[in-house]
């Protein structure tokens, strides 16, 4: 669902509802029958799109959905979408096998040919050619993009750690100007005002310049991912641990870089409404934190949803 609740059947508020309903029927009479995964687009919708009584359907639906204890999921891209789906299909696809081969046909020691449904519970997920990555080379590439997420993040944050300290700076600057006897020189201040602005917007660019270099050391650090995850049942634990381990640590990283960017927004806008030139810069730079932490936050998404997969992985061993 994205901005629509639907349209009305004579069973449910909307087709979609009434599939959910019908699905949860049968999830609680039987939760090892079907898996639910419900997913919410959560992107900007122009005003003029925008219907009132569509959105407020949706929130109660979603407030529905919580109380029901069904989990669900937000993307923002279709890029995203595909790994969350992808991830999760996985898990689930692993979860069956498990149920279902203790149950599945054994062969008798004099039979040659192994049953239809055997066969189908051991078969692997996806064909896979002779000339895609293996586990190993993906895990190499993952762990590649995944160094240079990291080293944008650091190099983002040793940016807003000096901005803040020239901000700290230019704040007692100020200060003292106000309590000297030429505090009344109106031009002094704004001069040390318009350098923090300047400093502002120089941060601001850096920030734009890595937001499209961390969306895509991301993009091809979670396809590889998404990819080692599936791969990973065929090797031992190990393997698989090692591949949790790489996982975890960039998850470490993205969640500190985030709960850091989200800090230095919040003081951002907590700078006073001095002159026209302060308050554009803390706009734009508000702006690209936002962008910045929507970046980090689905990675940390995805890494979540990769984890869960991996961990399903390992407990079957």
């Amino acid at each position: 669902m994205w901005s629509r609740f639907g349209t009305p059947t004579k069973r449910a508020g909307s087709g979609t509802s009434e599939e959910f309903e019908r699905a949860l029927a049968r999830f609680t009479t039987n939760p090892n029958d079907i898996s639910i995964l419900f997913y919410f687009k959560d992107t900007p919708i122009p005003p003029s799109k925008l219907d009132p009584t569509q959105l407020q359907l949706l929130n109660e639906f979603k407030s529905s959905l919580k109380s029901s204890g069904v989990l669900f999921w937000e993307f923002s891209d279709p890029e995203q979408f595909e790994k969350l789906v992808s991830m999760h299909i996985t898990k689930h696809v692993q979860n069956w096998r498990s149920r279902h081969q203790a149950t599945a046909y054994t062969p008798s020691e004099t039979s040659e040919t192994p049953s239809f449904q055997s066969e189908m519970v051991l078969a692997p997920m996806a064909k896979i050619e002779d000339d895609d990555d293996g586990y190993l080379d993906l895990l190499e590439t993952f762990q590649e993009h995944s160094a240079e997420v990291v080293r944008i993040a650091n190099r983002l944050t040793e940016a807003q750690l000096e901005l803040t300290a020239r901000t700290t700076q230019n704040t007692e600057d100020l200060q003292a100007l106000a309590a000297s006897p030429s505090r009344n020189n109106p031009s002094q201040a704004r001069r040390l005002i318009s350098k923090a602005a300047d400093e502002m917007v120089q941060f601001t660019n850096r920030v734009n310049a890595e937001v499209p270099l961390l969306r895509n050391a991301m993009n091809a650090s979670m396809n590889a991912l998404t990819k080692a995850a599936t791969l990973s049942v065929e090797f031992d634990i190990e393997q698989t641990q090692a591949t949790k381990t790489a996982a975890t640590s960039l998850l470490i990283a993205l969640t500190s870089a985030r709960q850091s960017m989200v800090g230095f927004k919040d003081s951002t806008l907590a700078l006073p409404r001095i002159t026209k030139e302060l308050n554009s810069a803390k706009r734009k730079q508000a702006a690209a934190l936002d962008s910045l932490i929507v970046e980090l936050e689905n990675g940390e998404q995805l890494l979540v949803a990769a984890l869960a997969v991996i961990e399903t992985l390992i407990q079957r061993r």
